[in-house]
């Protein structure tokens, strides 16, 4: 479907490339807003029009009882019309991954996510309907303008697939600021709700610390100290070369590997050469189809030529992420810990102290930033080992979140339960 809006497509990337070239172009902060909220509300006009046929049409299916030959006819149509809606909820994912790229070309990955979540679960919060025929639109428009034109970089969120919260995200911090607009002087009970998850949003980013934050009795925050690394180089070289002969491969770091194809075809014992013990492999383009990227740092931002942007948009670029867990599990040798690979949703690693009973569990969220944002697994190892050591002397001090004694009594019996997978090898 993107196909039909390429240079609309590229249009709005190539004023993306300009804002991460020069993030006080504010003109092109509201051009990427508007241009991005003109496609998407194209597309939804596109979208009712459709689901006014399909009634239309399921209607004459019930009320006419029509003859079989032009009851298939009348289902082929309905069948044809689900199709297009499909096609076009897809096309208004890509249109809000450019907004997207417009919140991460300003805030840290890491920073982004918490506007993706629910403030009082672990569960996402749900994205906003069409924008189209909004009352408060108008007013959402008019503080979003007057943030730009004070200089401060803003996106209306529902144009995004990652802000969850507020009508209009300033993006002139190392944190999203989520604004509400108010159309009406007094909420109901569903604007209460949202208020207090906001505020509970707002409290944890400006202090780094909340009580009940996502279910939680303190939740804290604190800073990396590795600086954060990628392997974005290695993985546009390995799309450009992948242009030039049919497909690449690269094996930027041990255990890492990236593929990159124009055939749409896997080379024969791909897998088997990367000589990986336990490989898990992320299809990124599976998770632009159905549309479950966020909260990674998107496409957008790390296929940097438009080009090859477009053709992954497009369909016409596929890449293969390869992982091999047990690299990762080997190389995670903290002195007293072992380290596994583990059986259970939400987490994928394992690592405990034999001696004192602790567990420290990395989340398979946290590990997806390997598949999805190209993060360099060197980084990945070397900021687990210093988190681990730095919440182990915390714990040896006293020191550290309040801990709900009966909350962690379960979280270590399904911990216990979970099946390992692979055992680390101690060094």
């Amino acid at each position: 479907m993107i196909a039909r809006r390429k240079i609309a497509f590229l249009r709005l990337c190539a004023i993306l490339r300009s804002i991460e070239a020069d993030l006080d172009n504010f003109d092109a902060v509201r051009a990427l807003n508007l241009g991005v909220l003109n496609e998407i509300l194209n597309d939804e006009r596109h979208i009712r029009r459709l689901r006014r046929l399909i009634k239309g049409l399921n209607g004459c299916l019930k009320t006419e009882r029509p003859a079989k030959a032009e009851a298939q006819t009348l289902r082929k149509q309905i069948k044809r019309h689900e199709g297009a809606i499909k096609r076009y909820q897809g096309q208004l994912f890509i249109w809000r991954c450019i907004a997207d790229g417009l919140v991460y070309a300003y805030i840290s990955t890491f920073n982004v996510k918490h506007a993706y979540f629910e403030s009082d679960t672990f569960g996402v919060k749900p994205s906003a309907g069409f924008i189209g025929g909004k009352d408060g639109l108008r007013y959402e428009l008019g503080m979003l303008l007057s943030a730009i034109e004070h200089k401060v970089p803003a996106v209306l969120s529902d144009i995004t697939n990652v802000i969850r919260y507020g009508d209009v995200c300033l993006l002139g911090g190392p944190d999203p600021v989520p604004m509400e607009v108010k159309s009406r002087a007094e909420l109901n009970q569903r604007g209460k709700r949202q208020a207090a998850k906001l505020n509970l949003l707002e409290t944890f980013l400006k202090e780094d610390v909340a009580a009940g934050f996502r279910g939680l009795p303190e939740m804290r925050r604190v800073a990396y100290g590795i600086p954060h690394r990628d392997c974005l180089d290695d993985l546009n070289a390995c799309i450009q070369n992948a242009r030039r002969d049919g497909w690449n491969a690269v094996c930027p770091e041990k255990g890492l590997a990236y593929m990159a194809t124009f055939t749409g075809k896997l080379p024969e014992g791909f897998f088997e050469s990367l000589n990986m013990t336990w490989p898990i492999v992320f299809t990124p383009n599976g998770d632009k189809m159905d549309h479950a990227w966020a909260p990674y740092l998107p496409f957008t931002n790390s296929i940097r030529d438009l080009q090859d942007l477009y053709d992954f948009a497009a369909g016409n670029l596929y890449l293969v992420v390869a992982v091999d867990a047990a690299v990762v599990c080997d190389r995670l040798n903290v002195p007293g810990w072992k380290t596994s690979l583990i059986a259970d949703p939400d987490r994928i690693i394992l690592m405990e102290h034999p001696e004192s009973g602790a567990k420290i569990a990395i989340s398979t969220q946290f590990f997806g930033r390997l598949g999805l944002e190209f993060m360099s697994l060197d980084w990945f190892v070397e900021h687990q080992t210093e988190s681990v050591l730095g919440t182990w002397a915390e714990m040896m001090a006293g020191q550290g979140p309040v801990i709900d004694m009966a909350e962690v009594g379960d979280w270590g019996a399904q911990m216990e339960a979970a099946p390992r997978l692979y055992q680390g090898k101690l060094q």
